[in-house]
């Protein structure tokens, strides 16, 4: 076959151009890829929204941060549909040099909107665990750090990206005569790291929770479920790691076809951190809809109903919390029962759980009771408790014996 030469809007013809590698496209399939993996996220992200603000009453800044992560992914998907149109996915040599221009243009924004779309996630997350696990102030620091650092990485990437060239507009515009360009391997080899970065980060944070829930006084299957839900983050590590592997491509001549589905790696990673931090929050709407039963849970469903006492409080997946501190009731040896103060006693951890006057009463004296017999170390689900004193002075009155905290055994009497 001859090479002919076509007009400047068209592609020149080679002899390698035959049928089948001019239909060669990958472009729909990455868009409708792209879409599919941006629709999820939008699902989990709205049913968390609903979970969060209509039942639990209370959205938390994770929240938000995943909510501008999705819309992230879609201003990606829209730069994908459009890079597309003008012949991502198709073999560079049988583009125009206009369609050349407008691939590069929209290729580059679609990567720049989908690498933070996967960076605040990590960030979110981080906020969830904060939160729900309590860790110690240090390890805190360390979450907080490891999140903000992937992200100012990921972020480095976008601006390395955009100062490959200058000007800037040569990145796309290739024979501009003023055009100078830093090596492509440098923002390859840069990418690499910041990639890997984002796999130990989504790695670590899938693992720190199930290292927590282990060391629980729990039911083995709750600290599996709970595990399960808060490491499906560790599917982002693979992705990440596929990624990194795909990052080479970028130097490749023929970047329209061969790097068509990095974008997908990139969105693919957001989404599966969306719905791993998704998932644990969405057992109130699930037991909303089904009923305790279907999770085989014996809590009262109303305990995910705001009112005055709840509103805010309930953060874990039922509604309760990990935290380092647990309210006990000290007595002073000089002072009678009306004299309990509360006090913070340390503690490894703890679940939050709402009970009724009656019922904390009643929980104190057959705890009192429980550790008068053979001097048990007594572990308690109950950590904040409101009541009505005059209601339960009784009661307090009646559990008079009292026992000390299993996490801080000198620090004087407690009633739990």
């Amino acid at each position: 076959m001859e090479t002919t030469t076509a007009s400047p809007e068209q592609p020149t013809r080679l002899p390698h151009h035959t049928g089948a590698y001019l239909a060669e496209n990958r472009g729909p399939m990455v868009v409708a890829i792209c879409v599919t993996l941006a629709s999820i996220s939008t699902i989990f992200v709205f049913l968390r929204l609903f979970t969060r603000g209509k039942i639990m009453a209370k959205v938390q800044l994770d929240d938000w941060l995943t909510s501008v992560s999705v819309l992230l992914q879609w201003a990606c998907v829209a730069c994908v549909v459009l890079a597309t149109e003008e012949g991502n996915g198709r073999h560079v040599d049988t583009l125009s040099a206009h369609q050349k221009e407008r691939t590069i243009f929209w290729t580059l924004l679609a990567f720049a909107t989908a690498t933070p779309g996967f960076g605040l996630p990590k960030i979110a997350v981080v906020a969830l665990l904060s939160r729900l696990m309590n860790p110690a102030k240090w390890h805190a620091y360390f979450l907080w750090a490891l999140s903000g650092t992937c992200m100012a990485s990921l972020v480095g990437c976008i601006i390395f990206l955009y100062s490959l060239c200058t000007p800037v507009q040569s990145l796309w515009v290739t024979n501009m005569p003023e055009r100078k360009c830093l090596p492509i391997e440098t923002l390859v080899k840069y990418c690499v790291f910041a990639g890997s970065l984002s796999a130990f980060t989504d790695l670590y944070l899938a693992i720190y929770p199930a290292t927590v829930l282990f060391k629980l006084q729990m039911n083995i299957r709750k600290k599996i479920g709970l595990s399960v839900a808060l490491g499906i983050g560790s599917i982002a590590t693979i992705i990440a790691v596929t990624k990194c592997t795909r990052l080479p491509a970028l130097a490749e001549v023929d970047f329209s076809y061969k790097t068509a589905d990095l974008v997908i790696w990139l969105v693919g990673e957001g989404t599966a951190i969306i719905v791993a931090s998704c998932i644990p929050l969405l057992q109130p709407l699930v037991e909303f809809i089904f009923g305790r039963r279907a999770l085989n849970s014996s809590s009262d469903p109303s305990n995910f109903t705001p009112n005055r006492h709840t509103r805010g409080k309930k953060d874990l997946v039922t509604g309760t919390q990990i935290t380092n501190k647990r309210r006990s009731l000290r007595r002073d040896p000089n002072h009678d029962a009306s004299d309990t103060e509360l006090v913070e006693v340390e503690s490894q951890e703890t679940f939050l759980r709402e009970l009724d006057p009656v019922e904390t009463a009643d929980h104190l004296a057959s705890a009192s009771a429980d550790m008068d017999m053979g001097n048990r170390i007594l572990r308690t689900d109950v950590v904040t408790i409101s009541y009505d004193r005059k209601t339960i002075q009784g009661k307090i009155d009646e559990a008079k014996v009292p026992s000390r905290s299993c996490d801080d055994p000198g620090h004087g009497w407690v009633k739990l």
